[in-house]
């Protein structure tokens, strides 16, 4: 019994960094969105996370194109109701510190 309640404390401390995320959604709330029938997918200009990372790009356009579909919306190749677009990034940044917290290396000392 105890290990169960561990294991579940665990387990809530270890997803609590996806209750971290906020999604913020901006739409104009007086616009009839029952208009919408059809979508169609606009070019980007610059479009950095299809080139840098197409595997997360794919899975957006997936994902996209699954939830508009499933609200009834057809794709389509010309003359759509809206055209669709993300914007999106990845960067990945590594950071090398050379600091020396308390410790100072005698070979070091031996140089100066």
């Amino acid at each position: 019994m105890k290990s169960t309640a561990f294991l579940l404390v665990v387990l809530a401390l270890a997803a609590s960094p996806a209750f971290a995320q906020t999604v913020f959604i901006d739409h104009d709330t007086q616009y009839d969105h029952s208009k919408i029938k059809t979508f169609m997918w606009k070019d980007m200009e610059d479009a950095p996370l299809a080139e840098k990372n197409p595997l997360l790009h794919s899975r957006i356009v997936a994902g996209i194109e699954h939830y508009l579909t499933m609200g009834g919306i057809a794709k389509v190749k010309t003359d759509p109701d809206v055209y669709v677009t993300y914007h999106g990034s990845t960067d990945t940044e590594v950071k090398v510190s050379n600091k020396v917290y308390g410790f100072i290396n005698p070979a070091s000392t031996l140089l100066n």
